[in-house]
């Protein structure tokens, strides 16, 4: 049923561009959600060009993507490569559980990749600081999945890891020291990082008061130094390198949801674009989740988490069969919308089995739902998590 001058009815020209009596693929962004101006690039299966043809057009969610769940999320990535052998510090930290919240517990999900650069090994560890002079705190319900201290197959592990993570199948994890007593604090995990190699991982724990009254009040940090150097022994955090994400957010998932919007057949037979991406430059779009504005900062600089890293991302995609009768076959793909880099992440659907994605191939695709649709709209539900080197953005492809 395409409206006057021949536009699809849920399609919108995008920068101002002619309208063209054809109907372009579409773009949503899940987590940056799509926006006025938004580009949408004209693809096939077979194609990574990132060229943005004129008049294209997009489609928007319902609504700006929504951040969910009260698990908290600490990003470190930067730097990502550390190349001085005099750096020594806190990577990152979160210190936004404060005794004033009346809190006595909390969820919180750690995802770090940072590579030694140096030429001897060093140790990457994660501190837990007890500010409270009331109470003692303890961690549990620990899971965890490393990248190992790895020298290559960093994409590899970086695709287990998300689907470990995307599943709920992260292994047990005994901390370190599982109680932090009042005013003191106490290292809750550390690896060794040999020179040349990748560690970190994601992490999952709750952080919750054992004894003494009131509020929980504490730091995590993820910390560099020396091997065989106490790591509680750096609070103070380094500068940001400027290049890759670091920071603390309230949520650590987001869900989005087309149902205003359905991809509609046989009015536009067009491939659509559903982006799990990140905006590519600049500064981040109304509405984007998990920017450098939106975390907890204590005055250290954070940069924006643009690629989603430790975010589950759940989307339910309608999909509408407009013919007066008899079935439309739909089915959604997911593949790597970049310049050459491979992807590699994970995404289940229910009734399909999880699909682990590490191609060497930027436009290689998998169905990860297909479904034959008789006239009126049917939905399905995808979740994504990323892993840590992917090349990014990555898309959602429905047909």
């Amino acid at each position: 049923m395409p409206t006057s001058g021949g536009l699809c009815p849920w399609q919108v020209v995008v920068g101002g561009g002619v309208r063209r009596a054809i109907c372009l693929p579409l773009l949503l962004l899940v987590g940056a959600v799509a926006w006025p101006g938004s580009p949408a690039w004209a693809e096939d299966w077979a194609t990574t060009s990132l060229s943005i043809p004129p008049g294209s057009y997009y489609i928007a969610w319902d609504s700006p993507a929504n951040p969910t769940g009260g698990r908290r999320l600490l990003l470190s990535d930067d730097p990502e490569s550390i190349v001085s052998d005099e750096l020594k510090g806190a990577l990152w930290w979160d210190g936004a559980i404060t005794a004033g919240q009346g809190l006595t517990t909390k969820s919180h999900r750690f995802f770090l990749w940072h590579v030694n650069r140096t030429l001897g090994p060093k140790q990457l560890a994660i501190t837990l600081q007890n500010r409270s002079g009331s109470n003692t705190i303890q961690v549990s319900s620990a899971r965890k999945m490393t990248c190992g201290n790895i020298l290559t197959g960093w994409l590899t592990r970086g695709k287990e890891i998300a689907l470990a993570g995307l599943t709920g199948t992260l292994g047990a994890w005994t901390p370190s020291s599982s109680t932090v007593a009042r005013n003191s604090t106490a290292t809750i995990w550390s690896g060794t990082v040999s020179s040349q190699r990748l560690e970190g991982g994601l992490f999952e724990c709750t952080i919750s008061r054992s004894e003494g009254e009131g509020g929980i009040d504490y730091v995590l940090r993820t910390v560099w130094c020396d091997t065989g150097e106490d790591p509680t022994a750096y609070p103070n955090v380094v500068d940001s390198s400027g290049m890759h994400a670091r920071g603390s957010w309230a949520n650590s998932e987001v869900e989005v949801s087309n149902s205003g919007h359905p991809f509609t057949k046989p009015d536009c037979p067009v491939m659509g674009s559903v982006s799990f991406a990140d905006w590519t430059s600049g500064t981040p779009p109304d509405g984007a989740p998990f920017t450098a504005a939106q975390s907890w900062t204590g005055g250290k600089t954070a940069r924006d988490n643009r690629g989603l890293f430790g975010v589950k991302e759940t989307a339910t995609l309608w999909v509408r069969n407009a013919g007066a009768g008899g079935t439309i076959s739909f089915n959604a793909r997911v593949w790597a919308r970049n310049t050459g880099w491979q992807y590699a992440g994970a995404a289940i659907n229910k009734g399909v089995p999880p699909i682990k994605y590490g191609s060497t191939s930027a436009a290689a695709t998998e169905v990860i739902w297909q479904a034959d649709v008789g006239p009126g709209a049917a939905s399905t539900t995808v979740r994504v998590m990323h892993a840590g080197g992917a090349g990014l953005p990555v898309s959602i492809g429905l047909r």
